[in-house]
């Protein structure tokens, strides 16, 4: 059976398609080419496999898998590997899939100076009393982050609420914060 089958490909994938598991080979090359075989030995590593099998995809692992007593228990069915294909077909889909959650959770390098300084301009205006429109505001800031294609990737997305609650909440902790000092010095 050839691995490298795609899922887009025209025959229906099935079970009987694939190879059954050989407990004496590599879980993933099902390979015994002479290099030490590891088997997996905690209840941890077994999650750690589904979680692996289970975000690459790959359905000839699904299958071998779904092979075991419970699909979270690699250590009931003997799972045994190669460093190399454990590190290939596990540690690095579970570190490709953090690192592509973390960089779609991450902010724009520019988004919180860019909110600071906003909220800045609108402490000296306010302080000499300007009125200023939420549409000038956010247009500002789209600006700052460099137009609207940059603004598109803010992260959470970038509404005029959003805006406005960010600039509220930050004057109003600012004025709290004055409003403290000025306590404190007559205390």
């Amino acid at each position: 059976m050839d691995e490298s089958a795609t899922p887009g490909s025209s025959a229906p994938f099935t079970r009987s398609a694939t190879e059954p598991l050989r407990k004496a080979h590599c879980f993933f090359c099902q390979k015994d080419d002479g290099q030490d075989l590891f088997t997996v030995r905690t209840e941890n590593a077994g999650k750690v496999l589904r979680q692996a099998v289970e975000i690459s995809q790959d359905q000839v692992l699904m299958t071998r898998l779904s092979n075991a007593i419970s699909l979270s228990d690699a250590h009931a069915i003997d799972v045994r590997y190669h460093k190399v294909c454990w590190t290939r077909h596990v540690f690095h889909v579970l570190r490709d899939d953090a690192c592509n959650q973390e960089s779609s959770q991450m902010a724009l390098p520019m988004q919180i100076p860019c909110l600071i300084e906003l909220i800045n301009l609108v402490d000296f205006h306010t302080q000499n009393k300007a009125y200023l429109p939420m549409d000038v505001l956010e247009t500002t800031y789209i600006s700052m982050l460099g137009g609207r294609d940059e603004a598109q990737k803010h992260i959470p997305t970038l509404t005029r609420q959003w805006l406005k609650d960010k600039i509220t909440n930050c004057e109003v902790s600012e004025a709290e914060r004055q409003k403290k000092t000025i306590c404190s010095l007559l205390s």
